[in-house]
Formats: C-alpha cells, structure tokens, sequence
C-alpha cells in the first residue's frame, strides 16, 4: 500500500465531474500576410518607422534619445539604426515637428521651428512642414472600435488628435475628434464605418512641450476570441512517428486543426459588407486553440489557416488550418557547396621535353621558359 498525502487526494477529487472547454483565438489582420497594408507620413523623424504602427506591438522597447534636449546619457537608449536593432526594437513612428511650448501643433506651412520658436518662415530653406499626420492604407474593411498606442516609456500622448476615416478614393467616410485625452492608450467604439481604407491620426496638442508626437500603434488589428457558444465542433490534429527505440525526436508530420464555428449574422459570408471580418477571412490567419476549465488554458499550438468552407445554406463556417510545419514543405532550400582549392602541385622539369609533356594551358614551353599563347 503506497500512502499519498492528503492534498493529492483533494486534487484528485477536484477533478471528477470537471467539464473542459474549448476556445479558440484568431487573427485576421496580421500584417505578415496582408501585403495591402501601407504607411506613410508628412514628416518621419530618422530612425523611427512607420511600418511599426500596424505590426500589433503597442508597447515601445526603451526610453529613446532625440536631439530634442530631453534626453540623458545612460538613461535613455540609442534609437535603432541597423536591420536587426530594426527588428529587435520597438520605437514606433515620431514626427519631423516638436511641439510648441503649450504642447500644440499649429498649421507652420511657413513656419520653421526648433526647441518651438519659431527660427525663419521662409519655405526657400527647406520643405514645408505642416500639422503632423500618421496615416495607415489597407484593403476594404469595416471598423467598428479603434486602438491607439502612445510612447509609454517617455510616457507622452496625444491629448487633442483627430482620426479620419477614408474611402478607397480618400473621400471622408468619419472624423472622430478626440479631446482632452489623458492616457496612453486611446480605446473606443465607433459607429460602424463600411469600406474604409484608410485611416489618419492629424496631432493637434501633445502632452509634453518641445516634443515629437510619438505613435507606437494605430493599425486596429482585427482579433476574435471564441467560446463554447461560438464553436461547434474543434478537432487537433498531431502525426507523429516515433523510430523503433521510442525516443520522440523522428521525423514529425505536420498537425492539422479544423475549427467549425457558428456562423451568427451571416458574420462569416464574404459578400456581408457590414461585417466585422468582411475583406479580412483569408488563407493564412493564426488561428491559436486552447482547452481549459474555464479558469485555467493550455494552448494546444499554433495554425495558420489554408481553406474556408463557408456555405450559404449552413449555419457553421469551417476552416482547416495547418501548423508552421506546412510552410516548411512549401519554402525551397538550396544547399550551399564548399568550394575548395586544389591542391598545389610542384613540377621539376630539367629539360625542354619535360616541359612539353606538361599539361599546360595557353601557354608553350620554349627553352625552359613559359610563353604566354596569343591567339
């Protein structure tokens, strides 16, 4: 008789009767697979990016130095420069104009500024700078809610800012007027906007004087979380052959999820403009299952979508998803030959038949002496 302590015995009840769940996240928007998404700006700072404000990343790396006065030696970092510091830091995009001493942004189309006084408002010493704007192209889609991330680490915002919602020939769909804001997170609902395709955040008034506006995010990335309600059959997938001396470290297949959800408002159809995911259902979102009891999760892996059964006369939309193992099989691998040198070789010759014998090309042995062969 084995004797186990008494809180195992506790746990172990604990689990009869339990009921496990079933959720499943996906990601529409991922910029990784939606090659429409474009940004630009009327004035970048150097070494800030543009293409970080829609890469889903709402939180900058480091307090970053600017030639704006305002930073330390040792307190702030370096902004990143080359492609991997690029890859490896999040800084966001920051305007080409600071602000002016009570934080606004002014219409300086004439107007040139440093540390903001005004230095000459002649436009013969260099381009124009007008109010700052970050905008944002993607294909078609709805927006119904809006995110917008500031600089937490130097722990600046904006506080008077206007978004402005597009059409695909830049006509004005909405213009939300955010005053006052005091945070740096922008959260809200909209009214449902259709067809926008572009979206632009114009700076009026920035939380710190005699500084860049600085946006880390503004892309409203498109993720849904569904729930026992929402999914009606969820089925994993995982091959896998073992060698005969069982150590689980041979060759894998690739594993497969095939998530059925409940297609309520016809949300899923791809001709329902009004819809939340109209544009975006497309091969290749993550799609991430997890099981749990409702409290506690375990993911069960990583899939990337690669077809959409979604019929008009069911109820459920289905889609069969892959693991990152599938994309693998599908990416070409050339090897890489060594070249190596030959091997010297040494040869005596004493006399002018030896030198005949040699294999030599483009050139002839005449009296112990290489000559070169012109043709």
């Amino acid at each position: 008789m084995i004797t186990v302590p008494s809180i195992l015995k506790t746990e172990i009840q604990k689990l009869r009767g339990r009921h496990l769940q079933a959720r499943c996240r996906i990601d529409y928007s991922d910029a990784n697979i939606d090659n429409t998404i474009i940004a630009w700006s009327n004035g970048t700072q150097t070494n800030s990016y543009l293409e970080q404000v829609y890469n889903g990343i709402e939180d900058v790396s480091a307090k970053f130095c600017s030639l704006d006065g305002s930073w330390i030696l040792g307190e702030y970092a370096l902004a990143p420069e080359t492609t991997s510091e690029q890859s490896a830091s999040e800084i966001g995009s920051w305007s080409e104009l600071l602000s002016n001493p009570d934080g606004t942004f002014q219409d300086t189309s004439d107007a040139h500024y440093l540390y903001g006084k005004t230095l000459y408002n002649s436009g013969l010493y260099g381009s124009n700078v007008s109010t700052p704007e970050m905008s944002v192209n993607f294909s078609a889609r709805t927006i119904a809610d809006l995110r917008i991330s500031f600089d937490n680490a130097r722990m600046e915002y904006g506080i008077d800012f206007d978004v402005i919602f597009r059409d695909i020939d830049y006509a004005e769909l909405y213009t939300l007027q955010v005053r006052g804001n005091a945070g740096l997170k922008y959260v809200t609902t909209i009214a449902t906007q259709n067809a926008v395709c572009q979206m632009t955040i114009k700076f009026l008034t920035w939380s710190t004087a005699n500084r860049q506006a600085k946006l880390a995010e503004m892309y409203t990335s498109i993720s849904e979380l569904y729930n026992g309600s929402d999914i009606m059959n969820l089925q994993i997938v995982e091959n896998r052959e073992l060698p005969e001396d069982g150590v689980p470290l041979g060759p894998t297949a690739s594993g497969q999820c095939v998530l059925s959800l409940y297609n309520r408002d016809r949300k899923f159809d791809y001709d329902n403009v009004t819809s939340k995911l109209y544009n975006v259902i497309r091969k290749g979102v993550r799609v991430i299952p997890e099981i749990g009891d409702g409290t506690n999760w375990i993911p069960l892996g990583t899939y990337y979508a690669r077809e959409w059964d979604i019929d008009k006369r069911s109820l459920v939309a289905t889609v069969t998803c892959l693991d990152r193992m599938a994309l693998l099989a599908e990416s070409e691998y050339k090897v890489n030959k060594i070249i190596e040198a030959p091997a010297d070789e040494t040869f005596l010759t004493d006399t002018d038949a030896e030198w005949n014998s040699a294999d030599l090309v483009g050139v002839i042995a005449v009296s112990n002496t290489l000559r070169m062969v012109v043709s």
